[in-house]
């Protein structure tokens, strides 16, 4: 049986911290951006299912209660003692004591052995029967989550179709004026909306968290300073940028999928901020400056909504 905690390979006591620095030791590991196995993506999905599992307490504590379900001992079958004598002496004295012919026994000593012979055929039986009612729990509580996370995600708004500042569209290209779609942060997104499959640029979403084509793409060649950028604890998925404090032109435009992390790798030192929108409302956020140096070489940014 393998749990989360073998996933992120951690003991099932392991603190916030340590599940925090394991996720983040295994994303710089397997991350298809950084590692070209054919294997990086799957172990990667792995490793954020994990992560979203014991990041948060109450999934944490039912993935605990499973564990203890299915490493519970199973109910044993009694055996039957027989007596064997030891000794020759022993089997010599018991012989001695048989009487010369048979005693038949009573009617009800003989309906008993029958009874003793069929008395593992019921708890047969039981055990089988609990066996079943606990694949079918688990069946249902597999299912009922399942459902609860797909009803968690709210439907995407069309804002995702346009980007997030002028800055963002391709150089010499015109800008078509398009009228302003009123977006507030306590608005509910339209219930027939679905989430473009291609960025403003025409190119495809990335299937997992990644950058998208033909955009920007600036990498520091003498610095290898770290922005991990999380969306771990956030139910939308996103559609960003990097920019330099206060620079309007973008360095690297990339996506990340709800309940993710990205490390943006490869930065010179310098102060960084995360513009993205909220692909299920449209909702356009701007982050705290983040500030990188020779002796803060890494650092998060928590992606989450704008606060009313």
């Amino acid at each position: 049986m393998r749990t989360h905690y073998d996933n992120l390979q951690i003991p099932r006591d392991a603190d916030e911290q340590t599940i925090r620095q394991a996720y983040r030791r295994l994303s710089k590991q397997y991350h298809p951006d950084l590692n070209p196995s054919e294997d990086a993506s799957r172990i990667m999905q792995l490793i954020n299912r994990a992560y979203a599992v014991l990041s948060d307490p109450e999934q944490r504590a039912e993935h605990d209660r499973w564990i203890q379900q299915q490493e519970a001992p199973r109910p044993q079958i009694p055996q039957q003692p027989s007596f064997r004598p030891h000794t020759a002496a022993q089997a010599h004295a018991q012989a001695q004591r048989q009487p010369e012919k048979p005693i038949q026994p009573s009617p009800k000593t003989a309906a008993a052995k029958p009874a003793r012979k069929k008395l593992w055929q019921p708890i047969f039986i039981i055990a089988c029967c609990a066996l079943v009612a606990l694949f079918f729990w688990q069946l249902n509580h597999h299912l009922q989550t399942q459902a609860a996370e797909e009803a968690a995600q709210t439907t995407p708004l069309e804002t995702a179709s346009t980007p997030l500042t002028n800055e963002m569209q391709p150089e010499n290209t015109a800008t078509p004026t398009v009228a302003p779609t009123p977006t507030l942060a306590n608005e509910a997104a339209p219930s027939n909306y679905v989430r473009p499959s291609t960025a403003p640029n025409g190119e495809p979403f990335p299937s997992t968290s990644g950058y998208v084509k033909n955009y920007p793409y600036t990498r520091s060649t003498t610095k290898q300073l770290t922005i991990f950028v999380d969306n771990i604890r956030n139910t939308s998925d996103v559609f960003a940028e990097l920019h330099q404090a206060n620079a309007p032109q973008p360095l690297r435009t990339f996506f990340i999928e709800e309940r993710s992390q990205l490390p943006l790798t490869a930065l010179e030192a310098g102060s960084y901020t995360i513009r993205y929108v909220q692909l299920d409302t449209g909702e356009t956020v701007t982050s705290e400056t983040i500030a990188l140096s020779d002796s803060q070489k890494e650092a998060t940014v928590y992606l989450q909504r704008a606060k009313e």
